[in-house]
């Protein structure tokens, strides 16, 4: 029989955590984004105000970039997991007592290539061949898979914690370029010089009033974007 224990992850090296981390990733399609605002036809105007009209506009466009990435990452993700718990559904059924169950089937998840291996239906199967196992009995089988149920709700509630934070700091960083906007419209009015203040108050108001629309407008798609992915994923 061979060995079904399973060997620890080699460490993952700092480029494959550089390109499997969301940052770099946002960050270039904020890079690429920002050089096709104006290429893009009846765009380019209305672009360069809304996106470029102050340095927070910027900051909250590539949160935005970050939590898409973030986003894109689990959903190039879900198909093999769709795979993975098609496959664990017509894994073969292997009769007799549970001990000698659970020993052929994790020889028999082990025949599988890595990247069934990791998918989360195989990981809940090779979890409940090695609590059999490693309690010589299927005693206490049921609460042990309600409680891989619960871990699992657990772990998918965490893995969005990037998006929901950048989802909730979007709109927060709009409402400071509100407050920033209105402040600066208010120090540039001169009661004296009404005409030639108008302008700048008028600068002060747009700051205040685009970086509002652009941050709820953005965290708008990102609050659909979350549900839609996390819908699937569970």
């Amino acid at each position: 029989m061979t060995n079904s224990t399973a060997r620890p992850p080699a460490p993952a090296s700092f480029a494959s955590k550089v390109l499997s981390s969301p940052v770099p990733w946002g960050l270039a399609l904020t890079a690429l984004f920002y050089v096709a605002i104006p290429k893009l036809p009846n765009f380019a105007d209305w672009g360069q105000t809304l996106f470029c009209g102050h340095p927070l506009a910027y900051a909250t466009t590539a949160l935005f970039w970050i939590g898409i990435a973030e986003l894109g990452r689990s959903w190039r993700g879900l198909p093999v997991q769709r795979l993975g718990l098609a496959r664990a559904a017509r894994v073969e059924k292997v009769p007799g007592q549970p001990v000698a169950t659970a020993e052929r089937l994790l020889d028999q998840l082990d025949t599988k290539s890595p990247a069934l291996r990791d998918t989360l239906a195989f990981e809940r199967l090779r979890s409940m061949a090695r609590y059999v196992r490693g309690r010589r009995s299927s005693d206490g089988l049921t609460s042990h898979l309600e409680y891989l149920a619960e871990f699992a709700g657990e772990r998918l509630h965490n893995s969005f914690a990037l998006v929901r934070t950048i989802t909730w700091a979007v709109p927060i960083l709009g409402f400071l370029g509100t407050v920033i906007g209105i402040t600066q419209a208010i120090s540039n009015l001169d009661p004296a010089k009404l005409e030639s203040s108008f302008g700048m108050v008028a600068g002060g108001l747009g700051v205040a009033f685009g970086t509002t629309a652009l941050s709820l407008g953005l965290s708008l798609f990102l609050v659909f974007g979350t549900y839609l992915v996390e819908k699937q994923e569970r």
